[in-house]
């Protein structure tokens, strides 16, 4: 191997949410002196500068673009001029390794590192099936995953369901997220204040919380209609959601719907997530599906009591009643019992606090993760494209 092998590191940064929070923790603390790492961001011309380019920029990193379109709408030569343009770049830099996350960069980056005779690395981080044009993408990205030579999923769900699309189970390996950890409770508390008052929320008000992207898959509806049923019994709470979607419209008309537009605030997206999510009193996370969701790991982190549905990873996270309350998937009356449980019991409140934060320092932590990373890098760039 060489003395700092290149790795062609392969994303599409969309809205910043759980995913694009993995990648950026990755590059963020990268081994920098072992691996130079080459981001190469598919993007969209007619958008906005991404939030993730921004970070990278101020890391310092050198990365290149690739348009996966010129236009908006019509731009049929897109596929090809994207694999024409990604190829060279990875054949110019002589990359050691390709390593792609998401189901454009796996299409294009898997096939690039079999012409190229180099080894691919693929993250799968799940799918989204909410349209006809994401279910054939997905179709796509299940075939190309294939012949990557070696993947990291980062549920049992998403291992499960790669292994029934035909990858060979010795090519897929289980690798969870991980998240920072911060020690510091009175930098906690003193956010807390600062951050609720902005907010405008009274100290004896409970503060639901959530974050990630409004999309369909994240049940936010269950979310807005048990907030109906507690504010209706009387408690005194409101809903903080933090990032935006698809589904930001619906969410505000069923708050209008159930009279809650005074309680629930959307504050779009943000950069500052980990500094607003201490003012949570209770975070709720009412997924359909999911992975293992970098935003529970980053409420959990921070010591923050957690509402989350038994889906995907989650239940091999949170324990039932030792660090968190699980609820079944859809069912907005889960949300309604297990936020009076443990707004009425203190003693329950510190021990779920204490043991989700003690939870994430022990199995979650972030240099145990990119030690992991590196290694599959070393061991694949070793054995060349040998591998599976």
């Amino acid at each position: 191997m060489k003395s700092r092998p290149r790795i062609a590191y392969i994303l599409t940064p969309i809205t910043f949410g759980g995913s694009e929070r993995v990648k950026l923790n990755y590059l963020k603390n990268a081994d920098r002196d072992t691996f130079d790492i080459r981001p190469i961001l598919l993007t969209r011309p007619w958008e906005e500068e991404p939030y993730f380019l921004k970070e990278i920029r101020r890391y310092q990193y050198s990365f290149e673009t690739v348009p996966v379109a010129i236009r908006r709408w019509g731009d049929l030569l897109r596929g090809p001029r994207s694999f024409r343009l990604l190829y060279s770049l990875i054949k110019r830099d002589s990359c050691d390794l390709i390593h792609t996350h998401g189901y454009f960069a796996d299409i294009m980056g898997v096939p690039i590192s079999r012409m190229l005779g180099i080894p691919s690395l693929s993250t799968c981080h799940g799918f989204v099936n909410t349209d006809i044009k994401l279910r054939l993408y997905n179709r796509l990205d299940l075939l190309a995953l294939r012949f990557s030579h070696r993947v990291l999923c980062v549920s049992g769900e998403i291992r499960n369901l790669l292994m029934r699309s035909g990858i060979p189970a010795h090519r897929i390996w289980m690798l969870p997220n991980a998240v920072e950890v911060k020690d510091d409770p009175e930098y906690f508390q003193r956010i807390r204040r600062k951050t609720r008052q902005l907010l405008g929320i009274m100290e004896d008000e409970i503060l639901l919380g959530y974050c990630g992207r409004l999309s369909k898959e994240k049940g936010l509806r269950y979310l807005i209609e048990a907030s109906g049923a507690l504010v209706m019994s009387g408690l005194p709470i409101k809903v903080l959601l933090i990032g935006d979607g698809p589904e930001k419209k619906e969410i505000e008309s069923l708050a209008m719907a159930d009279c809650l537009q005074n309680k629930v605030l959307l504050t779009g997206f943000r950069e500052d997530v980990l500094d607003i999510m201490p003012s949570i009193d209770i975070f709720v996370l009412p997924s359909l599906t999911e992975g293992t969701p970098m935003a529970l790991l980053e409420a959990m982190a921070q010591g923050i009591p957690v509402v989350v549905s038994a889906v995907g990873e989650i239940p091999a996270i949170v324990n039932q009643g030792q660090n968190g309350i699980l609820v079944n998937p859809g069912q907005w009356d889960d949300i309604v019992k297990a936020v009076r449980k443990i707004s009425e019991d203190e003693e329950l409140r510190r021990k779920l606090s204490h043991n989700a934060a003690e939870t994430v320092s022990r199995k979650f932590g972030l240099k145990p993760w990119i030690r992991q990373i590196e290694a599959h890098y070393t061991a694949l760039i070793d054995s060349g494209n040998r591998v599976g």
